[in-house]
């Protein structure tokens, strides 16, 4: 992506992400869809970014808490809003968001105020 090319990222990561589920290696297919999902969004493809977020939303396990799932969340939300689904949008931006708020409380200030840098917790909270 640092390079531009989204769609060699996105085939790529697609790669992973099957080969993953195949090993039923969770956290690697998670940490795989949410990147496809990022690089979608990156190549203005909206409904495949929709799709990937949603596919590793669906991944989780059932009362699995996983640190990234605001990163999911988030894709999804950019992805929903990209297609002009405003309502559905905000809902998992509001997911995101409280994920974020779940893995703040586990931080140390300083630990708090590293992750609150981050580009994307920073653009997730619009700033």
């Amino acid at each position: 992506l640092a390079k531009g090319d989204a769609a060699t990222a996105a085939r790529a990561l697609a790669s992973v992400a099957a080969e993953a589920r195949r090993r039923g290696d969770v956290p690697l297919g998670l940490e795989a869809d949410a990147a496809l999902a990022r690089a979608e969004l990156a190549g203005g493809r909206a409904s495949q970014a929709t799709a990937a977020a949603r596919e590793g939303l669906a991944a989780l396990p059932a009362g699995t808490p996983w640190g990234g799932t605001w990163r999911l969340q988030a894709s999804l939300a950019a992805g929903l809003q990209r297609l002009g689904q405003r309502d559905a949008a905000a809902a998992a931006r509001a997911q995101a968001e409280a994920e974020l708020q779940r893995l703040r409380r586990d931080l140390t200030p300083a630990q708090r105020q590293t992750f609150d840098a981050m580009a994307e917790v920073h653009d997730l909270r619009g700033g």
